[in-house]
């Protein structure tokens, strides 16, 4: 496991030397996480010579326990860990990650303007995922499943969208699984019954479930440290041909997404072949949103699967390939897999994606 280490420092080091810097300084927990192990409120100072583990004395041990081949020190809150991250660094000019301004400002001020803030120091290596990555987000990939097995299990005509997000979250956590937190929702499950259903960021509510709906439930959670992102669309009772079209017309774009994915390819063709499949069905007008998104250590990172994209994917990219239909006031459709990138895309959930009728 140390080596996982010691080659994302030295992919981190190398892209900042490209630069003009000789070391980094990184803020963002998950970026700590991602070269030391240790997720908490930190900075990591890193040279060549070695990498500085600075927390507040608080999370001392918790950081000595957990971190991997780093100087682990302990110092009060505020200015002595700036002070501490300085004294480390000696001298030398550095790269940030996407750190808080308050925080690059004060460093700015402290190292003489010797400091630039580059997210992809850290946002580049991250995109492609070793073994051990990996092999959290086939797990992730396992538990998500089994959340599904039990969403159609528990929804029922007549359960508010509430009561079932509680019992897919309280299993979630059961499974060693953990909801991650993101800033651009309030919810940490989507479960959007009718027309809640055509928001594609929709507030999961009190609303109760009837018949003759669609439920879209999209979930993500935190495996190891990764996220899985996945999305299926429950039928409550029987639904209309329309619906059903709508549905058949979004499976038909995503097998379409997952059939161009892979190595090589650029990820705009991936988005392209979602919307042109809908637009056979006249409802590419009806997809608001990009295809998908990597995902890693956050919900929402590079590379990003869209139209406007001109990444190319990687061999063991990990994205999401989740193209939707949404009619406001009525209904929405949705079918999400995180799928890692071969010499063809490899989904993580492997839960039925024909319509499964509750």
């Amino acid at each position: 496991m140390s080596h996982h280490y010691a080659e994302r420092r030295r992919s981190v080091l190398n892209y900042a030397l490209s630069k003009g810097c000789e070391g980094v300084i990184v803020a963002d927990p998950r970026n700590v996480y991602y070269l030391t192990g240790f997720w908490g409120e930190a900075f990591v100072a890193l040279t060549s010579e070695e990498a500085t583990l600075v927390v507040p004395a608080l999370e001392h041990q918790r950081a000595s326990e957990a971190a991997v081949q780093s100087d682990v020190v302990a110092s009060e809150r505020g200015a002595a860990m700036y002070e501490t991250v300085k004294e480390r660094l000696g001298g030398r000019k550095v790269l940030t990650d996407d750190m808080e301004a308050s925080s690059f400002c004060r460093f700015s001020k402290m190292l003489d303007g010797r400091v630039e803030v580059d997210p992809e120091v850290l946002l580049q290596p991250r995109r492609v995922k070793d073994d051990w990555e990996l092999s959290q987000l086939m797990e992730g990939g396992r538990v998500m499943d089994h959340l599904y097995r039990v969403t159609a299990e528990v929804l029922s005509p007549g359960k508010s969208e509430r009561e079932v997000a509680a019992y897919v979250l309280a299993e979630m956590v059961r499974s060693k699984a953990d909801p991650p937190a993101y800033p651009s929702t309030l919810n940490p499950l989507i479960v959007a019954s009718g027309p809640n259903g055509a928001l594609p960021h929709a507030y999961t509510t009190e609303k109760k479930v009837d018949r003759g709906e669609f439920v879209v439930c999209d979930y993500t959670l935190r495996f190891g440290g990764y996220v899985v992102d996945a999305t299926r669309t429950f039928a409550v009772g029987p639904v209309s041909d329309e619906m059903k079209r709508s549905y058949d017309a979004v499976l038909g774009a995503q097998l379409a997404g997952i059939s161009v994915a892979k190595a090589g390819i650029k990820a705009s063709d991936v988005d392209k072949a979602c919307r042109d499949h809908l637009a056979e069905f006249g409802l590419a007008d009806r997809f608001v949103h990009g295809t998908g998104h990597g995902v890693g250590l956050d919900v929402h990172e590079p590379p990003w699967v869209s139209k406007g994209s001109e990444e190319v994917l990687q061999k063991d990219n990990t994205v999401t390939i989740e193209p939707g239909v949404y009619i406001p006031g009525r209904y929405g459709v949705r079918i999400e897999d995180t799928v890692v990138v071969k010499d063809k895309a490899e989904p993580l959930t492997h839960y039925a994606k024909e319509l499964v009728s509750i």
